[in-house]
């Protein structure tokens, strides 16, 4: 005998089939979370000194248009994961007098070292 599925029995089994697909997607790499914090502690300036996050963006070599929606802070942090010590010893020099802790300069800065020292696979 063929019993006839509603819609939202369709619908629950595609979204049962598809649930791996999207909890594999939602997984960060350690390197991604690594620019996420990075970039966390960048966004303190998105509002209130958009132009050091330009400043230092430069002195790594970041040519993105401003962006006021938090993503700047997030290839700043790409940018400085990528960046040579030189470049990232200016940029942090830039940002650091613009933070309400100078701490905040040094936790970016000891994230992007160690990020050199592990293996992100």
């Amino acid at each position: 005998m063929l019993t006839a599925d509603t819609a939202a029995d369709v619908v629950e089994r595609i979204v049962n089939r598809l649930k791996p697909l999207k909890e594999y997607g939602d997984k960060k790499t350690p390197l991604q979370k690594l620019e996420y914090l990075i970039a966390s502690k960048l966004s303190e300036l998105e509002t209130r000194n958009p132009q050091a996050l330009r400043d230092a963006a430069m002195k790594v070599g970041l040519s993105q248009e401003w962006r006021s929606d938090n993503k700047y802070s997030e290839e700043l942090a790409r940018a400085l994961l990528s960046a040579d010590f030189a470049q990232i010893a200016e940029a942090v020099l830039v940002l650091a007098p613009h933070f309400a802790d100078y701490r905040t300069a040094l936790d970016i800065t000891l994230h992007v070292l160690r990020s050199r020292t592990r293996s992100f696979r």
